[in-house]
């Protein structure tokens, strides 16, 4: 404290005191020792001291002092609040972060269920749809296929009869027979009117030209009112074919929809790592803001790592599927015996899939960089 003191009523004090003492020395023997121990003498020194020190420079004095340590003593009452506020977030955070994730997997457990039971449903039926399509083309195909023997069916039977009876019989039926019912019974083929013709391509495009004559012939006797010349055919390879074509459809649009889930807890995964990189770098944060950094930035800084990440995950996805298509090919090669068939990866459809790859890592990392934007510089700052 800086005690100002006023000369002159220091000086009016020393001579009220030196005349008083004058007045004491004849009255009393004693010494000035005494003498100030006097009432006297103590209510003149109390009145010379209030008159002589500046009370208003002490009060102001003293208010600047109380308000320091006031203030002092607020800022670290302020840190520490600060500080166990934080700690109680973070620990709020992280259990919070572990309740969303055990959340998000019994979730996306339940949608897989449901998803593949749906799945499992829509491949049952397809598959009895595309069974019973394919027994009735093979029961068609089927029906010319069996013949009787004659000889063989005769050996089959074993007569007892006599040469009599033998002869009336074969008297009673002779009268029914003729020479083009004979000729049937021997199995003689009229090539001018065939009941059925079997045609063998030799490949795929031969078959297709073949199924292209004859519903042209076909078209063109339905035009010409001579349905009975229509020609009914079965294409057997055809019919198993398509159902072979139905089973890979539903078997890719199986794939479909496990790519899609996965797509979609990437995305998640993605937003909840760069959310836990938002909250592990609070005071970068701080530091940029304060160095001049805008909101826009902090948000752009996220964004930029999370393009990053999705393009070098697709560039190694793409990476380690082009280096696949080596075995893979070498494979197919060997057990179907020919080269014309190989699995290829078109460059354009690489590029694509890295894109993608960027676009969903930027969509996942798009509200944790937001609320990274929104933090508070001065909070971040305090943030260890």
């Amino acid at each position: 404290m800086n005690v100002v003191i006023d000369p002159d009523a220091l000086t009016q004090l020393l001579t009220a005191l030196t005349e008083d003492f004058t007045s004491y020395l004849e009255e009393n023997s004693l010494g000035f020792t005494d003498y100030l121990s006097s009432d006297t003498a103590t209510q003149i020194l109390m009145s010379g001291l209030v008159s002589m020190i500046d009370t208003t420079e002490l009060e102001n004095q003293l208010t600047s002092a109380i308000e320091e340590a006031i203030t002092d003593m607020m800022t670290e009452l302020m840190n520490v609040i600060s500080e166990t506020i934080e700690e109680q977030m973070t620990e709020i955070m992280e259990e919070l972060m572990e309740t969303v994730e055990e959340e998000i997997t019994e979730v996306m457990t339940e949608v897989m269920t449901d998803v593949m039971a749906e799945i499992m449903e829509e491949i049952t039926d397809s598959l009895e749809s595309a069974m019973t399509e394919m027994m009735e083309g093979m029961t068609d195909s089927l029906e010319s296929v069996f013949e009787i023997n004659s000889d063989v069916l005769s050996e089959a039977f074993e007569f007892n009869l006599d040469s009599d009876s033998l002869a009336e019989i074969m008297t009673s039926l002779s009268s029914s027979t003729s020479y083009d019912s004979n000729l049937e019974a021997f199995g003689y083929l009229d090539f001018d009117n065939p009941s059925e013709i079997d045609i063998y391509p030799k490949d795929f495009k031969s078959k297709d030209v073949v199924i292209d004559i004859l519903d042209a012939y076909n078209q063109r006797m339905e035009d010409e009112g001579k349905s009975e010349k229509v020609i009914t055919y079965s294409d057997t390879v055809g019919l198993l074919m398509s159902s072979m074509t139905t089973i890979i459809d539903v078997i890719s649009y199986v794939l479909i929809a496990f790519v899609s889930v996965s797509l979609i807890v990437s995305s998640i995964m993605i937003g909840i790592i760069t959310y836990i990189s938002v909250l592990e770098r609070t005071r970068e944060i701080g530091i940029l803001r304060a160095i001049g950094a805008s909101k826009n930035n902090i948000s752009q800084i996220f964004n930029a790592e999370t393009l990053i990440v999705g393009f070098c995950a697709g560039a190694i996805g793409i990476g380690i599927s082009y280096a696949l298509l080596v075995p893979i090919n070498y494979l197919i090669h060997r057990f179907a015996g020919t080269t014309d068939v190989s699995a290829v990866l078109m460059p354009r459809y690489a590029v694509i899939l890295v894109i993608l790859s960027m676009v969903l890592t930027l969509i996942g990392g798009l509200i944790p960089s937001a609320s990274a934007a929104k933090k508070d510089p001065v909070t971040a700052l305090r943030t260890d």
